[in-house]
């Protein structure tokens, strides 16, 4: 139990999860299921359900409409797992107990300084200058570019860069498939100022935004179809960019993320758009349930429901067909009460981990969790977005 939260401490500093927030008080409370002080490690669930009773309490004191959805969703997930024969919980996988040694070359692995070429797509290396520095990006397009394509930025994980993240989401596909402009931006040091409590001056938000205008003004993209994804340290970045500057976005989807409280005490969308987050049971850099500075996912797709003006009692929970018996497995929580412009959704990966889901680089697995190959979600990100615009 002891190594195991040190390796999450440890994980959590490399992945710049450090530092403290501005916490609304009942939020924290339900964000907070302390690896070591639950029995959740036991892969039963219990420590989850205890986590998420304990946090219902306490969001009860502040908001009746988010505790209310944040029940609902934990109820659906657990009787959607059930009914599949699944069980939920955070059970610690033997491979994590691995040194944190090892996460150096899992990222050496996800991040080559190359783009894997895609069929009927060019890749091109550009930049733009913000606060007097030059900031690069990688763009994937469709060889036959048509004007007025939608464009979807890709936020790389702390730690890693642009090139990396398109090979590790096969980004290329969107351009081939779809014929998306794939926009992957490159974070300052390979990180991004995602958290608003933190004491890293780079405008990062400004960044992305001045990136947008400049795919609508020189790329011709369509400025009604652009939408954010991101993974962990990027998505939460991703989803301060929707919060900080939503009159650039139709949506974002959050990837081994959720909501820090310290972005939840000042988001201030002005419009509701589409919202989706993925994240896994047994991630331990960003717990499913939670911490003091750290939302839970359940919190955090209620938060945005709420934001988007969905009925807090109406969701529906789904377990999708297993493709792979790879020990995960995927429940889809929609809100289904939501005007005709927003949706609200989370994607619980069932002993995922700190993961892209289908993703085929098997290092990041090894050392982070489970990758689950249930769920695509590069593709499912798409399928998703794309009938929303602003």
């Amino acid at each position: 139990m002891r190594s195991a939260s040190l390796f999450a401490r440890r994980c959590r500093r490399l992945f710049h999860f450090s530092g403290t927030a501005r916490v609304v008080p009942a939020l924290a409370a339900a964000a907070t299921v302390v690896l070591g002080a639950t029995p959740a490690l036991a892969g039963d669930g219990s420590g989850l359900m205890q986590g998420f009773s304990q946090g219902i309490a306490a969001l009860q004191q502040s908001s009746q409409q988010t505790a209310a959805a944040m029940q609902q969703i934990q109820q659906q997930t657990q009787a959607a797992f059930a009914a599949a024969g699944q069980q939920t919980g955070t059970a610690l996988d033997a491979s994590l107990q691995q040194g944190i040694g090892g996460m150096a070359l899992a990222l050496d692995q996800a991040s080559p300084g190359y783009v894997d070429a895609t069929p009927q797509t060019t890749t091109v290396s550009g930049s733009i200058t913000w606060q007097k520095q030059q900031r690069t990006y990688i763009l994937i397009r469709p060889l036959r570019a048509l004007p007025g394509a939608p464009a979807l930025l890709i936020l790389h994980a702390h730690g890693m860069n642009s090139a990396g993240m398109a090979n590790l989401v096969r980004a290329g596909r969107l351009a081939e498939q779809y014929g998306v402009w794939v926009y992957l931006p490159q974070g300052k040091n390979g990180d991004w100022n995602e958290d608003p409590s933190s004491y890293n001056s780079t405008d990062d938000v400004g960044f992305l935004s001045a990136l947008i205008d400049h795919a609508v003004a020189v790329d011709g993209v369509d400025r009604q179809r652009v939408y954010a994804s991101g993974y962990s340290g990027g998505g939460f970045m991703a989803e301060r960019l929707a919060c900080q500057a939503s009159d650039k976005l139709a949506g974002f989807v959050a990837v081994a993320a959720t909501l820090r409280s310290s972005l939840q005490s000042i988001c201030r969308p002005t419009h509701p758009m589409a919202v989706a987050f993925m994240d896994g049971t047994s991630d331990l850099l960003v717990p499913y349930g939670g911490e003091p500075t750290v939302d839970s996912a359940a919190v955090a797709t209620a938060f945005w429901a709420t934001q988007n003006h969905c009925a807090a009692n109406q969701t529906e929970t789904s377990v999708l067909p297993l493709v792979v018996n790879d020990g995960t497995s995927i429940a889809r929580t929609e809100f289904t009460g939501c005007p005709a412009d927003a949706a609200a959704r989370l994607y619980t990966v069932n002993h995922g981990g700190h993961t892209w889901p289908g993703s085929a680089y098997s290092g990041y697995t090894f050392y982070v969790g489970r990758t689950t190959q249930n769920l695509d979600a590069t593709i499912e990100i798409w399928d998703f977005e794309s009938p929303f615009s602003l």
